[in-house]
């Protein structure tokens, strides 16, 4: 990606991000956020910089738009960047993150949830750390929520908590994420069935692969559904889960859309 317009010195963003002029820190975050995505030399000097503890502390002391910004630009920041994840969590992002997925916007709560799923990405201390806090319960809750943004976000960010972290993964079962996420699959939105597919393959720990495409291959729903009841009569832990009701009515309208969507 490329931009007309020089980046802002890190030294400047990061004495914009602690002024007492909430209009200053706002437009360093939005600028933090837009330049960590320019290129991956400039999002390492962005968090060598220092921009991640301002950056935390909006989280934790200010609200609103201002939290959503810096929770949109931590994400970006740590995109790819395991000492950037790292340095999220030590300065104590996790708590706050975990508030704002139940914070009165769906801004807050889907820049929250999207956060949250770059920070646990293949990172099991990550992974550990924010299923700890209770992050689980909060994000399933967001699975039902009004905006299909936050609930794909969601779905995304529960399937990087449980990704090869099988402490998770039952965590996550017995939160009941499971039948939350099975009923996305009868949604209108290709994406939103595609990021419930990433997130139960995660979870029950099975090919994602795979399963896209045989729920690519199924023309109704409830042959997609039947696909995730065969898997789950596999599994000896999940023996006991109530196989999702019935639609007879939907039938998927196109293909499950590639992984390569999940990323926003």
């Amino acid at each position: 990606m490329t931009s007309t317009k020089p980046p802002i010195p890190t030294k400047l963003l990061v004495l914009d991000l602690q002024s007492d002029n909430p209009r200053k820190r706002l437009e360093a975050g939005l600028a933090v956020g837009q330049q960590a995505q320019l290129s991956s030399a400039l999002q390492v000097s962005l968090v060598d910089g220092g921009v991640i503890p301002p950056l935390v502390r909006q989280l934790k002391e200010y609200h609103g738009q201002e939290r959503a910004q810096a929770a949109t630009s931590l994400a970006r920041l740590v995109k790819g960047n395991a000492a950037g994840q790292s340095e999220v969590v030590m300065a104590g992002a996790v708590a706050p993150l975990r508030r704002q997925l139940m914070a009165s916007t769906a801004l807050q709560r889907t820049a929250a949830a999207t956060c949250i799923s770059r920070l646990v990405e293949n990172n099991p201390e990550n992974q550990r750390a924010f299923a700890v806090e209770g992050t689980a319960r909060p994000l399933i809750s967001l699975l039902i929520a009004e905006t299909t943004e936050e609930r794909t976000q969601a779905a995304v960010a529960l399937g990087q908590m449980a990704k090869g972290h099988p402490e998770n993964q039952s965590r996550l079962t017995e939160s009941g994420a499971v039948e939350h996420l099975a009923e996305l699959l009868r949604a209108e939105e290709g994406l939103e069935r595609d990021c419930a597919s990433f997130s139960l393959a995660n979870i029950l720990d099975i090919s994602y692969d795979q399963v896209i495409a045989d729920i690519s291959r199924a023309r109704e729903v409830d042959v997609a559904i039947q696909i995730w009841n065969n898997l789950l009569a596999g599994r000896k832990r999940l023996a006991n889960i109530a196989p999702p009701k019935k639609n007879p009515k939907f039938s998927f309208r196109s293909n499950v859309t590639s992984s390569s969507n999940l990323d926003s």
